[in-house]
């Protein structure tokens, strides 16, 4: 039992250690490092705090779905997640790049029980988030507050709702609902998602066929409105 006990508590141990890891590489000095905001960062965050005020953002535009920028147009959804943490925090350095710092932190979690999932080797799991987790490029997007770094959380996220669908159905709306939000991440998502959604389903297509006869969510309204 003990030897059993002590088998089971050692995944989540390294699990912790790789949670660790990526908090003390994104979160201390997050004000600071880098130094100074970014313009797309104050932009962020101003349009943040203006539309938790007032309903608008900088240019007057009611909780807008795309936002304008300097001289262009990004998605809105950093925003809507910024908002709650200028609300509590105020309008500043801190405030802005928190969601993504713990974005980052989330991110690691959720891959490793992507990986987990795909390949049913905790070892296996264990180094792939550990590489994200140190991974330089994803530790400068977690500290600075740009909305690429949800994409990868979104998808992550995503494709392991979409795995856990395959048995048990319920779960590929929220994996719907995860794919959705990643269309409003980043520009590339646009065109990135859709194509491997193609290729998703096409790959599992026989998996989704034998699930055809297990009720989703909302199916049993259907099923009344025919009868009736």
């Amino acid at each position: 039992m003990i030897l059993e006990d002590r088998k089971g508590i050692r995944p989540h141990l390294c699990l912790m250690v790789l949670l660790v890891v990526a908090t003390l590489l994104r979160l201390p000095l997050l004000s600071s490092i880098p130094a100074g905001l970014h313009g797309d960062e104050a932009c962020i965050g101003y349009d943040a705090y203006s539309m938790w005020e007032t309903g608008r953002d900088q240019y007057g535009a009611f909780m807008p779905l795309f936002a304008q920028a300097f001289g262009d147009y990004d998605e809105g959804l950093h925003r809507y997640i910024v908002m709650p943490f200028v609300a509590l925090f105020g309008l500043n350095e801190q405030a802005i790049r928190l969601p993504n710092a713990l974005a980052g932190i989330l991110t690691v979690w959720v891959f490793y029980y992507l990986v987990l999932n795909l390949f049913q080797d905790r070892r296996l799991a264990f180094l792939a988030a550990l590489l994200l987790a140190i991974s330089p490029w994803h530790v400068h997007f977690s500290r600075w507050s740009v909305r690429a770094i949800f994409l990868p959380l979104f998808f992550c996220l995503a494709l392991h709702l979409f795995l856990l669908g395959l048995k048990q159905p319920r779960k590929l709306v929220l994996s719907g609902l995860m794919f959705g939000l990643s269309l409003h991440t980043y520009n590339s998502a646009r065109v990135f998602i859709p194509l491997f959604l193609v290729g998703l389903v096409w790959f599992y297509r026989r998996d989704l066929w034998q699930q055809r006869t297990r009720e989703l969510p909302g199916t049993w309204v259907c099923r009344y409105l025919m009868v009736e």
